[in-house]
């Protein structure tokens, strides 16, 4: 696992440089979210596993398939889940869901971690900042390159954090 993790950190700063560069580049075809976010989260088991964390997963049926990016989407689900994994406790859980809200599909990745403070929330998504939480490192490059790959499909993330709650990422991203 830290030998993904290291290369999964690489990963992120040479996209951390596409996007720079202005050389990030998306593919979009019609795929399911629900299904998108199934595969980011199996991707992510070994890991949610080997800290005896569930991952529980609930979606909304009624999501119906939109464009977007797949690998790319995927990439940003991955990088968040990380993060929820990273910051929450051995034998703690990470929930997963998918719903309509209003004219958009939203995506919640709430961890079961200390949370960050507010004055925090801004930085988290700055490839350059570093935080630890209960010695667990929040990967803000990899936040920065998710956000990035979020709004380029024409959504957003936001972030609600409480010291006793854990905190919950949002992606939106609008049905049509």
């Amino acid at each position: 696992i830290l030998a993904r993790r290291l290369l999964d950190l690489v990963s992120y700063h040479a996209r951390a440089l596409d996007i720079e560069a202005g050389k990030f580049e998306i593919n979009l075809s019609p795929l399911q979210i629900n299904r998108m976010v199934e595969i980011a989260i199996e991707d992510k088991t070994p890991e949610a596993e080997a800290k005896n964390i569930d991952i529980i997963f609930e979606t909304d049926k009624r999501i119906q398939p939109r464009l977007f990016d797949a690998l790319q989407l995927e990439r940003a689900f991955g990088i968040i889940l990380s993060n929820a994994l990273g910051l929450s406790p051995i034998g703690g859980t990470v929930k997963v869901s998918t719903r309509l809200n209003g004219k958009e599909i939203a995506v919640d990745i709430k961890d079961s971690g200390a949370g960050v403070s507010q004055e925090e929330i801004p930085f988290l998504f700055d490839r350059k900042k570093k935080f630890r939480k209960r010695g667990a490192e929040v990967n803000t490059i990899g936040l920065y390159v998710a956000k990035h790959i979020v709004t380029v499909q024409g959504g957003r993330i936001e972030v609600h954090s409480d010291p006793v709650e854990g905190t919950t990422f949002t992606v939106y991203f609008p049905i049509s």
